[in-house]
């Protein structure tokens, strides 16, 4: 890259975090983005919600309902006209982890 310009001055950074991230979290990172790494943008979001609003093919607002699965657990995203109703949303405590123990205990 040719440019003068930082690379921070170019770009808006995405940051993608489960729905149950605490407040506090999101001021120490922009805190830090902002002040020390002088990033211009940054938009925060939820991993599944990004995923749906890539991905969907017709004309937006829309009604789903996002499964997002991680490691340890599982997030059932309610998506009512394109916006997130979050007084239904719910976490699953079974993730990947429990899924690949639960396989391997049923190959041996």
């Amino acid at each position: 890259m040719t440019s003068s310009r930082p690379l921070t001055s170019m770009c808006l950074l995405k940051l993608s975090e489960t729905d149950t991230m605490e407040g506090v979290g999101f001021e120490l990172v922009s805190e830090l983005l902002f002040e020390c790494y002088r990033v211009p943008k940054v938009s925060f979001g939820i991993d599944g919600l990004y995923s749906l609003y890539h991905n969907k093919r017709a004309a937006l607002p829309t009604s789903a309902i996002v499964v997002s699965s991680g490691y340890n657990c599982t997030h059932i995203l309610p998506v009512l006209n394109g916006r997130l109703d979050g007084k239904n949303s719910s976490r699953i405590i079974s993730g990947a982890s429990k899924l690949c123990l639960i396989c391997i205990g049923c190959c041996s």
